[in-house]
Formats: C-alpha cells, structure tokens, sequence
C-alpha cells in the first residue's frame, strides 16, 4: 500500500524515520528518547503532548513508512555499476576520469531523493552517465 507522506505531519514522519532509521542501522533508539529529545528541542510545539499518545503516533508512521516504502530497507547505489561500465568506453583516461566524477556527483545528489528507491541501481546508474556526458559536453 502506498501512502502519500503529505497526508501526515511532517514532524511525525521525520522522528518516524529518526526511529526508523536507528533500526536500520543497527543502532536502535528507544521511541521514548526520540520523544524526549523532541520535546526538548521543540518545548513550544511537542512540551505539553501526551508522552505516551506521541510515541503511539511514531510507532504508527513506523509502519506506514515500512508499508510505503515496501518493506524494502535494502538501497542499492549505483557506484560500483558506475566504476565497472565507465571502464567499457573507448574513451582516454581523462575522459573516463571526467565522466565518473561528474557521475559520481549525481549519485551523492540523487540520495537526498526517491530515485534510488524508485528505480533499479543500474537504470539510475544509466540515466546519470547520460546527464554526466551533456554535463561535459561528450556526445553518448
């Protein structure tokens, strides 16, 4: 099922996915602390809410997050498709050396978007080395 975040306050979903998040990479924070922290941070906004009412609101867009995103936790980047077919163009070392960096620096963006979740890392790999090839003026 997918969801669309807009209809949720983006403060529960940014501390949903903090929650999330500490799962994920196997440092886990207890929902209590994300709590507190934000009502430490934000006494005006979250000081007066209802400590348990508000770790029920994370824990619920926990699982719409899962649910949106599929449960699939796993992120394949494309830096290694990168690095292995940059390597089957019949261009000079500089060239190649070009090509990757400029790539390079489309993957590092395209991490802060949905791209990587959206489309297979080799698909995104694709569509980066042809941005990158515009970027420096090479023709594909």
């Amino acid at each position: 099922m997918f969801h669309t975040l807009q209809e949720f306050p983006r403060e529960i979903v940014a501390m949903g996915c903090l929650f999330l998040a500490g799962k994920v990479s196997e440092t886990p924070k207890k929902c209590k602390d994300i709590v507190t922290a934000a009502q430490n941070v934000f006494p005006t906004v979250y000081g007066d809410k209802n400590r348990n009412a508000f770790v029920d609101e994370i824990m619920g867009i926990e699982r719409v997050l899962l649910q949106t995103m599929k449960f699939d936790l796993q992120v394949d980047l494309p830096y290694q498709y990168l690095i292995d077919y940059s390597k089957k163009f019949k261009l000079t070392k500089t060239e190649i050396n070009s090509l990757v960096h400029t790539s390079w620096t489309f993957v590092n963006d395209s991490a802060f978007t949905t791209l990587c979740l959206i489309w297979e890392p080799q698909v995104a790999h694709f569509c980066k080395i042809h941005s990158s090839s515009f970027i420096i003026q090479w023709k594909c």
